[in-house]
């Protein structure tokens, strides 16, 4: 009898650990020995006897990450939308496609809505040409900024204020003092969003950390001249514009699991969602398959001595782990994400807009991607080839 309890325990427990992504037209998968061993607290584990990776995802566990304040968040933020003239849309320009909300054309509704390229300054030239190219082919005009650092906020000001122009000239008609144009910063978790608003108001009035889930409610911050408790007509002053910071807030279910890997691996969900060396195996073969331009050709060997070559995912993180981190898987995976977050492998896109940037080959490429070596559309060449706003 204890040893059935026993037995029902340590299945329930897998299931807990491993919940698994059914392959298109295959048996469900099974996760390597590794993500076992790991969970019972082996960092050495070997993964030479792991399922191959496939596009199908099919051997890694389900990401499914919606915390209950995004849901609150989601349907406080209908009625905050009354109150905004301007949608200003935060996207993350390393994956362009998987920070898209499926709702956000309905969330603008008839408003002006500026669409914001945020991280500029980690991608490489190439990635902000074809996403130049492509939005303006749809009538969209994307500003490309590096929110942390400052890098295009002056110009998108300017835009925001442009496209709030018409809530006083509309005022005036009707013999109404202006106000400050009110705009709110939509995007998911931790692309930038705080961040943003500090820099567009000029001080730290929102709270912004590196990770996501920091900002749980909606904030107002003030830009321009301050409040006086005067009307205006009086001499008072009123703030240009009215900033709303809210939520990270994600679709309550996730369009695809690529996609929810991609935030994984920019750090743009919970970490607790997600199994952190699954993520590390995921990027490893996003870079071995990334279109030309879009990844350093060294990216890997520069950092670690030695590139993918002819090895696969797995083997390349254990050789990373024997040599760099004393056979510690677990700590190489999280060193490869850190890196590639920090920007140490180079600037890297992981997302066209043709959807070609996952170019699967037979076998990995020696010479590796190819460089862009001319302006984006709509911007300058960086210091080290990177788009900056122009």
């Amino acid at each position: 009898m204890a040893l059935g309890l026993l037995i029902c325990h340590a299945v329930v427990q897998s299931a807990r650990i491993s919940p698994l992504v059914r392959g298109a037209g295959s048996p469900t998968a099974v996760l390597s020995s590794a993500l076992h061993a790991r969970a019972a607290g082996s960092g050495r584990a070997r993964m030479s006897d792991r399922e191959p990776a496939t596009p199908q995802w099919g051997w890694r566990p389900i990401i499914s990450w919606y915390p209950g304040h995004i849901a609150r968040a989601e349907r406080q933020l209908l009625d905050m939308l009354k109150l905004v003239d301007v949608v200003i849309e935060l996207r993350d320009s390393r994956i362009p496609m998987s920070t898209n909300h499926p709702l956000i054309r309905t969330w603008v509704g008839n408003r002006a809505h500026i669409l914001v390229m945020n991280r500029c300054d980690s991608v490489p030239t190439s990635v902000a040409q074809d996403w130049a190219r492509q939005l303006r082919e749809e009538a969209v005009e994307a500003h490309w900024v590096n929110a942390k650092e400052g890098k295009g906020v002056d110009e998108l000001k300017r835009a925001i204020m442009h496209a709030g122009k018409g809530v006083n000239e509309r005022r005036a008609a009707k013999g109404l003092l202006p106000r400050p144009v009110r705009a709110c910063v939509l995007g998911f978790p931790n692309v930038g969003k705080s961040a943003l608003i500090n820099r567009l108001i000029g001080r730290a009035k929102c709270k912004s950390e590196n990770r996501a889930g920091v900002t749980r409610s909606f904030n107002w911050a003030a830009f321009g001249a301050r409040k006086t408790g005067v009307r205006a007509s009086a001499g008072g002053k009123q703030p240009q514009l009215q900033l709303l910071d809210t939520p990270g807030i994600i679709p309550a279910k996730q369009v695809g699991q690529r996609s929810a890997y991609m935030l994984a691996v920019c750090d743009d969900i919970g970490a607790a969602a997600y199994d952190t060396r699954a993520v590390a195996l995921t990027l490893i073969e996003e870079l071995r398959a990334a279109k030309s331009g879009y990844i350093p050709p060294d990216a890997l060997e520069a950092r670690y001595g030695h590139g993918l070559a002819e090895q696969s995912a797995e083997a390349f993180l254990e050789r990373v782990a024997e040599e760099r981190c004393g056979g510690d898987l677990t700590r190489a995976e999280t060193m490869l994400l850190r890196d590639f977050r920090d920007g140490r492998l180079g600037l890297i896109g992981l997302e066209a807009p043709d959807g070609t940037s996952r170019q699967r080959p037979r076998s990995p490429s020696p010479g590796g991607a190819a460089a862009a070596a001319s302006a984006a559309a709509g911007c300058a060449v960086g210091a080290h080839g990177a788009a900056t706003p122009a």
